[in-house]
Formats: structure tokens, sequence, C-alpha cells
């Protein structure tokens, strides 16, 4: 568990250079369909990091999360969702 939240770490880390975007974006999405809650619910409180580098990949995760099984991961990606939408 704890090497998967490092890595999470890290991929947003590699965001920083737009030219690992695409690397980047691909492995955020994958690790949304197929990791547990905790890992999810760390992309989604960073997810404001892709918003800026790609918004499509931003959209299909926050879309992805609005309709995961769990209903966490749903709570918070409609906390996100409210965070963007009225920040402060």
């Amino acid at each position: 568990m704890d090497i998967r939240w490092n890595a999470v770490q890290i991929l947003f880390l590699l965001l920083q250079n737009i030219e690992n975007k695409n690397v980047v974006c691909n492995q955020l999405v994958k690790l949304m369909d197929t990791d547990n809650v905790y890992i999810k619910n760390k992309i989604l409180r960073n997810i404001y990091l892709i918003k800026d580098v790609d918004f499509e990949t931003y959209k299909y995760i926050i879309q992805k999360a609005s309709v995961d099984t769990n209903y966490v991961v749903r709570k918070v990606a409609n906390e996100v969702q409210m965070e963007i939408i009225l920040p402060g």
C-alpha cells in the first residue's frame, strides 16, 4: 500500500514536466480503474494538478469517480467538483 501511495505522489511530481504528460495521465487513469479507495482518493485530492496540464484527463477522472462503486470515492469526487466550482 505504501509503495502504491508513494508511486501516485511520484506521478504527480513527474507531471511538473510537460513531456511526461501522456505517461502520467494514462497511468492515473489506469489506477482510477483498478486500484483501491485510498489510491483513488489520493488521486482525487491532487486532481487540481492535472486540470491545467490535460483537461480531458481531468474531466475523465472526475466522471469516472462520480460513478465509482465506492461511496467514499463518489463523495470525494463531489467535494472536489464543489471546490473547483466554489473556491474558497
